[in-house]
């Protein structure tokens, strides 16, 4: 999944958190092109449970002659809990962070991986965690591409799936109806 600037971006954001202690996980299109069939973004989402003490630390890892980083949106979403850009300057690939919202995103964390992506030795969520995020996501945006990255990663990846956890985790979020589409679309 080696795109132009996506693993400059990936390195420099996951060593960031790494040298400052955030705990994150990449989410999104990027963890489910990793986990199933491969689609283009000019993004990465990623989950990142950043506390004020981090900001300072931060601050100097993006600079602002090379990254659109603001500390006073940082600051605001401490408060408000929405994302968080960093887009690196020279590439304009962008990092959408989201700061923890429920116990949820919390338990994904808890379970991330250490994988290697674009090169870049960092953590990603599990392909059931993506696997649920992206339905939850599709119900909430009526969105049908949501659901075909599913699909392929349950194609890729359907022995090595822990299905009685997505199946708690599809009751536990009501999404019955974006599984059973998403099985119509793994072997469509």
């Amino acid at each position: 999944m080696q795109e132009s600037g996506l693993d400059t971006l990936l390195s420099k954001v996951a060593g960031a958190f790494e040298r400052s202690g955030v705990v994150y996980a990449v989410v999104g299109s990027v963890a489910s092109s990793f986990h199933g069939e491969p689609r283009m973004t000019r993004d990465v989402d990623i989950i990142a449970s950043i506390q004020r003490g981090d900001i300072a630390a931060l601050e100097r890892e993006f600079p602002e002659e090379e990254y659109y980083f603001d500390r006073e949106m940082v600051l605001e979403s401490l408060k408000t809990r929405q994302p968080i850009n960093i887009i690196d300057l020279q590439t304009m690939w962008k990092a959408d962070i989201i700061l923890p919202r429920d116990v949820y995103t919390a338990e994904q964390l808890g379970r991330r991986q250490r994988v290697l992506l674009a090169g870049v030795a960092l953590y990603v969520t599990t392909a059931e965690d993506t696997i649920v995020s992206k339905m939850r996501w599709s119900k909430l945006a009526e969105s049908e591409r949501q659901l075909r990255d599913v699909a392929g990663i349950v194609r890729l990846r359907a022995s090595s799936l822990d299905r009685g956890m997505i199946l708690e985790l599809v009751q536990r979020f009501g999404l019955e109806t974006e599984w059973e589409r998403v099985q119509e679309l793994a072997v469509g």
